[in-house]
């Protein structure tokens, strides 16, 4: 446990509020060009018969892919490696921001326990992004192989970070929650005091 909030003191010591501006704006660059762009989400559902992105869904059954990878051609297969190309990018930008948020909820919340394993889950869902990214580019280069099994770890792997995500979602919250019922308490005891 020493171990983790080593680790979440050195990201806190990084995720300062003067990179979120940055972080941000990267982020909606990055949101752009996979939806209007040369290489967009819309583009890739087209080429695919409206199944789209993979990692979007909860999970995926090796029917699917396969349908997905006929429907695609060596075209949208190539459209779909530079669209989880720029995915990238984004895993690293999104786990950031979400690692900055945290850090900077904790302490509004009043709570300094387990503060190691809470900055954990945004680099968990990461791990688990970019092992599914690695895994679909893998698909999508062995695509006439049918490996099932490499179809199942990726699906895994999705469903796994999108657990995790959810997690996520549920510790802001309930940070956001803590931090505004403290706010709430000190501005009752401060109008209190005067």
């Amino acid at each position: 446990m020493k171990y983790m909030d080593g680790i979440s003191g050195k990201i806190e010591q990084l995720a300062v509020r003067k990179y979120v501006i940055p972080l941000v704006i990267l982020l909606f660059l990055i949101l752009s060009v996979m939806q209007v762009g040369p290489y967009s989400i819309e583009k890739l559902s087209e080429a695919s018969g409206g199944i789209g992105m993979l990692d979007m869904k909860f999970g995926y059954s090796e029917i699917l892919v396969n349908r997905m990878m006929e429907n695609l051609g060596d075209a949208g297969r190539q459209l779909y490696m530079k669209l989880l190309c720029i995915d990238f990018l984004f895993v690293i930008v999104f786990m950031l921001l979400q690692v900055i948020l945290i850090s900077v909820l904790l302490p509004a919340a009043g709570t300094g326990s387990s503060r190691g394993m809470l900055m954990f889950l945004p680099l968990l869902r990461s791990a688990f992004d970019i092992l599914e990214n690695s895994l679909l580019l893998a698909i999508l280069t062995r695509y006439t192989s049918h490996n099932a099994a490499l179809i199942w770890a990726a699906s895994l792997m999705t469903m796994l970070k999108w657990i995790v995500f959810c997690a996520i979602i549920v510790v802001i919250v309930v940070l956001c929650v803590m931090a505004l019922r403290r706010y709430i308490a000190s501005s009752k005891s401060n109008s209190q005091k005067h």
